[in-house]
């Protein structure tokens, strides 16, 4: 099996569903029995006050049935998740995407759940449903993830990756995907921190007809390999390096950016857009 591929467990049996997940931050949305709405990330930090701006929370509390639980990505259309608490703590808008509902059985039908949604004013993560009308998304009990991270790249932009579920809250797997480039190091950017005197991360660019153009900074290094570049800092410049990353975002920035390795073996004429045709 590919790395493009995905089975469920023992069975042999593909998920039933494929989620769309936004590249945002995870909410729990909670309205007790009296009718309190909170709002907690995924490391229970309140943020309440901070998103009672947004018409989706005003949607929680006119319409949402008391002692319901929402889950979901809070997110900013062509914003990578850095930005989101920013966007939060500015008064700035975002949105929300449910994924699941606390209070349901695990095993419940996402049409059901979307449905709910729709009716409470509130956006259901989008999903493709495991059926015959969904190849060749599923073919032969698999599913072919690239096909419908593509699939919902095109549709919907924004993509961080894909979780497949049974249901409401039945059997949950995330899968990111990944692609690699090869880069031209064009600078570097001092680290901060424990990380202080060393490297933080490597400026990344590609030849183009106008001249190198900056395409990421990239840090994700080892220890070991972190002091390795910094002892050598200063002959880095203009080497190859090995980018690993999700897509190409808007402005043609590399989402995700992380360090795979150098390249002495690759000329940096090579390192061009033509490598991902996404640009």
């Amino acid at each position: 099996m590919s790395r493009h591929e995905c089975r469920l467990y023992e069975d042999g049996m593909p998920f039933k569903y494929a989620h769309l997940k936004r590249d945002g931050i995870w909410l729990t949305v909670t309205k007790s029995p009296v009718g309190l709405v909170t709002v907690e990330t995924s490391n229970d930090k309140d943020k309440t006050q901070e998103v009672k701006h947004n018409g989706w929370f005003g949607n929680v509390v006119a319409r949402v049935p008391v002692g319901t639980t929402l889950y979901g990505e809070c997110w900013v259309q062509d914003e990578p998740a850095s930005y989101v608490l920013h966007a939060l703590a500015e008064g700035k808008p975002t949105q929300f995407d449910v994924f699941a509902i606390g209070n349901m059985k695990p095993e419940e039908p996402l049409n059901l759940l979307q449905e709910l949604c729709v009716m409470w004013g509130l956006q259901f993560a989008p999903f493709a449903e495991a059926s015959e009308g969904f190849k060749p998304y599923v073919e032969n009990e698999v599913w072919n993830v690239q096909s419908v991270y593509e699939l919902f790249l095109k549709e919907y932009g924004n993509v961080e990756g894909i979780v497949f579920k049974d249901g409401n809250r039945s059997n949950w797997f995330k899968w990111k995907p990944t692609k690699t480039i090869d880069c031209v190091v064009t600078g570097t950017v001092d680290g901060k921190g424990k990380y202080l005197g060393l490297i933080g991360s490597l400026r990344c660019s590609l030849h183009t007809p106008d001249g190198l153009e900056e395409i990421c900074t990239c840090g994700g290094f080892d220890d070991a390999t972190r002091a390795e570049l910094s002892l050598n800092e200063d002959a880095l410049v203009g080497r190859v390096v090995e980018v690993a990353y999700q897509y190409v975002a808007s402005g043609g920035r590399l989402r995700h950016p992380r360090f795979v390795r150098m390249r002495d073996d690759k000329l940096p004429e090579q390192c061009t857009k033509c490598q991902d045709p996404d640009f």
